[in-house]
């Protein structure tokens, strides 16, 4: 038996408004959550986290820096899920357009959405969240 895991990737997007709230978004399964999903084959990173972003929210990213990277509790098809999260700035935060996907989503400060987050993935990454400036 070999000791090895594999993984899918998933990424995800920090999206504050102007006052430093974070975009947390509620799916039906999902108290919260935030933008994001995994690459399709022949995509870039970049391009799978627009793409990603934009079919959730409609909102385009334009300019997009490394985060904090973590491996989940979360298994998908029995593979592991690592997340690669990113500061991401867009272009509008007034036009945010739910997919099918969600069924809400709120503008939370740092502290709120680091809890809610906590649960849904790790207390490490909410941990750093709760310090973004």
């Amino acid at each position: 038996m070999s000791n090895e895991d594999y993984f899918f990737l998933g990424l995800k997007a920090l999206i504050q408004n102007p006052d430093g709230k974070l975009l947390l978004l509620k799916r039906p399964s999902l108290a919260s959550d935030i933008p994001g999903g995994r690459i399709q084959k022949g995509e870039k990173l970049e391009g799978a986290l627009k793409r990603e972003v934009f079919e959730e929210t409609a909102l385009e990213i334009t300019t997009m820096a490394p985060f904090f990277m973590f491996v989940t509790n979360v298994r998908i098809q029995d593979l592991g899920l690592i997340i690669s999260s990113y500061l991401c700035e867009v272009t509008s935060i007034s036009k945010v357009q739910l997919s099918s996907e969600h069924i809400d989503f709120k503008w939370a400060d740092l502290s709120e959405a680091s809890k809610c987050l906590s649960s849904v993935f790790s207390q490490e990454f909410a941990d750093k969240i709760s310090i973004l400036a």
